[in-house]
């Protein structure tokens, strides 16, 4: 089951393809990026009632920073294959990554949050409260 990968040299200027192919009833894809790592894996339905057919999937994981990478090809949860992925520095510019917030940031800005909300609850029940004092008095 070999991994192809389009262009065979590729630059952070190409859109990079990987071409998954091989024999079998396939019952299930499914594909993910874990880091530097093209993860795809397929699962084989167990009945095959003819010879098996040839299959082919293309996953296009688009334009890349410059770096090493791995792709992976999994067959029923066992890696079939692993093949490196060496992108080189193209001519045009790589736009820089957006950035984002850990687990960490994101803890954060929820218990801020609620923070927020609960002193704006608060805000609210003394002006309630003094409402119903000033006609309680009236």
């Amino acid at each position: 089951m070999p991994i192809t990968i389009s262009p065979p040299a590729p630059t952070s200027d190409d859109s990079i393809e990987l071409v998954f192919s091989g024999s079998g009833c396939v019952l299930s894809t499914s594909q993910a990026q874990v880091g530097a790592n093209f993860e795809f894996t397929i699962i084989l339905n167990g009945t095959c009632f003819a010879t098996p057919p040839s299959f082919s999937f293309t996953w296009n994981v688009g334009r890349l920073p410059p770096g090493d990478y791995t792709t992976t090809l999994s067959l029923g949860g066992s890696i079939m294959e692993s093949q490196a992925l060496a992108v080189s520095q193209g001519v045009l510019p790589f736009p820089a990554p957006i950035p984002s917030v850990g687990f960490g940031g994101l803890v954060l800005l929820a218990v801020a949050m609620v923070l927020i909300a609960n002193k704006s609850q608060e805000g609210r029940a003394k002006a309630i409260n003094r409402v119903r004092h000033d006609i309680e008095v009236n």
